[in-house]
């Protein structure tokens, strides 16, 4: 009796946490770049070199396509205001196009057409920002792959390639799922850099420090308590100032709740193994200030922790691939063009 009233207790709260005011579905378009530059801006990117822009609260939304790279996937997108924004693509013939104009024109300001190369995600605070790319053998060190750094200090205008010394697991990547992976992390002497990883027998989050001359050193491997192995791992990250969350999983058995969730716990101050899990892999997570609450999103549904991500409970069953939230918002982008925005209550 006392759990059949802890589920339905449950169920009422996640009822009365959210309402769908918002759907929109803007063609054969799979999105996972997300991004919110105002309460009433919103960017999104995806594959067929598209990318739109709402800058009404998604009441409606202007194409406004990377027509010199049509067949590119642009997965993640980060934008400052309602005019200047970065794109990424993945895949082969990796670009980053940039707009000062809210998209009329687009600039292509990074570029590499090496074999194997392939970007995973962006961050940007400020002028400052990454961008993140798998393992590659390196022209002057073919036997050692690395991962790829991307530096800017001038809101993407211009790029620094930065190859870490750190040694690769094998099969070990970062994912392209909804740009989530990286993060960048501004400091008062030093600069932080921090991503996630899968593919490889340990799930990891290297730390890396950036010092004002551009020297990436103090590394830190953390093993992160999340299955590992080939298509497993870490898909997504959101880290806060005393708090945090990894998540991921598998995509092709999106159903696995097993050792896809990770919290950072202040007490032990570890990552841990959620205690209770999303309902399966998740690519996509954010945090909502103002609620306190995390989000992460997948294939079979969003769900929310309103415990730092000890425990997750279920938010809706749309799919999705990306989340952000802010103010009292929770926007979800997926496939075939759907966006989906929910107002929290």
């Amino acid at each position: 009796m006392l759990l059949r009233l802890a589920f339905l207790a449950c169920c009422f709260y996640t009822l009365q946490a959210q309402q769908l005011i918002n759907t929109d579905s803007l063609g054969p378009v799979h999105f996972r770049g997300l991004c919110l530059s105002s309460k009433r801006v919103v960017w999104l990117s995806g594959t067929k070199g598209s990318v739109f822009r709402s800058t009404n609260a998604g009441k409606s939304w202007k194409a406004i396509p990377v027509s010199a790279f049509p067949r590119h996937d642009f997965r993640d997108i980060h934008a400052w205001n309602r005019r200047k924004a970065i794109a990424m693509s993945s895949g082969d013939s990796a670009v980053i196009v940039r707009t000062q104009n809210g998209g009329k024109t687009w600039t292509a300001v990074y570029a590499n057409n090496n074999v194997g190369v392939f970007l995973d995600g962006l961050d940007a605070k400020g002028r400052q920002g990454v961008c993140l790319g798998d393992p590659m053998p390196l022209s002057f060190d073919s036997s050692t792959p690395r991962f790829l750094l991307l530096l800017t200090d001038d809101a993407g205008q211009t790029w620094k390639e930065f190859w870490p010394e750190l040694k690769v697991q094998q099969g070990e990547a970062a994912f392209a799922a909804s740009g989530t992976s990286v993060q960048y992390l501004p400091g008062k002497r030093q600069d932080g850099i921090i991503w996630v990883t899968g593919g490889g027998a340990t799930v990891r989050m290297p730390e890396a420090e950036r010092s004002s001359q551009d020297v990436i050193h103090s590394w830190c491997n953390i093993n992160v308590p999340m299955r590992g192995g080939a298509g497993w791992g870490a898909y997504t990250m959101t880290l806060e100032q005393k708090h945090g969350v990894i998540l991921g999983g598998n995509y092709k058995e999106y159903r696995r709740k097993d050792s896809i969730a990770a919290w950072f716990n202040p007490e032990s101050r570890h990552f841990e193994p959620a205690q209770t899990a999303p309902r399966g892999y998740r690519s996509g997570s954010c945090f909502n200030k103002q609620q306190q609450w995390y989000f992460c999103t997948g294939t079979n549904g969003t769900d929310f922790s309103t415990d730092y991500g000890a425990h997750w409970q279920p938010f809706s069953n749309e799919s999705g691939n990306a989340c952000i939230s802010a103010r009292n918002t929770l926007w979800v982008a997926g496939n075939k063009g759907k966006v989906y925005c929910y107002r929290l209550r």
